[in-house]
């Protein structure tokens, strides 16, 4: 029997004041489950036409083409290395960031990166430009006065490769904290749907991918791994 109703069958006598319940872990856990989720509905329904615009951004997401992406990325770096025009062990860790901000029919781009290597740069480029055409950026909403004083909507794409692990990452602004948990939600759904297809499937690169969605304050975050030893069998598998 649940704590829940191990209290409510022990429950004093009606003219007593009720001991409080008490909830394991578990069901405690469940509990702030059900408010976040109830949390997320409400406000959905104050403002309806936020689902219409959420169901856009998750057609949008579920055409990103992450797999293919770094693909193409593995395929570039074992062509480099034949030609040795990179060295993965010296030339391979990195973090390389492009914002994306868009004030009314201005488009404005900003990068850091802290590569080295021309070539590398070059393939890391690709993977942005072969995981998604240019309408990933209207995922992110408007916010009032978030560029210094105007009006304008921001996203970013981070590529980086540590020791441990290769890790591909879209963010976007959302206009508020209920509406980044509801896109991180529904994303999640997504990219859950996606990996078991890719089970199902021969694909060897969709094994060791793991993809996550999560909202941290009025942003979304959408986080794709590759652990290092993945990469590094990928890659030697590649060269025989």
């Amino acid at each position: 029997m649940s704590a829940v109703a191990d209290n409510l069958h022990s429950a004093a006598p009606s003219d007593e004041p009720p001991p409080p319940l008490v909830f394991t872990d578990s069901a405690a856990a469940k509990v702030r489950e059900l408010v976040d989720e109830i949390e997320v509905k409400d406000d959905l329904d104050k403002n309806p036409g936020q689902n219409g615009d959420l169901e856009k951004d998750a057609e949008i997401i579920n055409n990103l083409k992450i797999v293919e992406a770094i693909r193409g990325f593995l395929n570039d770096i074992k062509a480099l290395e034949s030609i040795n025009k990179l060295d993965l062990k010296k030339d391979g860790l990195f973090v390389h960031k492009v914002w994306l901000e868009e004030f009314g029919q201005t488009n404005t781009s900003s990068k850091n990166s802290d590569i080295q290597n021309p070539w590398l740069e070059t393939a890391v480029a690709q993977i942005i430009a072969r995981s998604h055409d240019w309408e990933l950026s209207s995922v992110a909403d408007w916010v009032p006065k978030a560029c210094n004083g105007d009006d304008c909507r921001q996203s970013s794409v981070k590529i980086s490769l540590t020791t441990n692990e290769f890790s591909l990452e879209f963010s976007f602004d959302k206009s508020s904290p209920e509406t980044a948990k509801a896109a991180a939600n529904r994303f999640s759904e997504i990219f859950e749907k996606k990996k078991k297809a890719s089970l199902r499937g021969t694909n060897e690169l969709s094994a060791y991918l793991e993809t996550e969605c999560i909202s941290k304050n009025n942003q979304v975050f959408i986080v794709t791994r590759l652990p290092r030893a993945g990469l590094d069998a990928l890659l030697a598998k590649h060269a025989k």
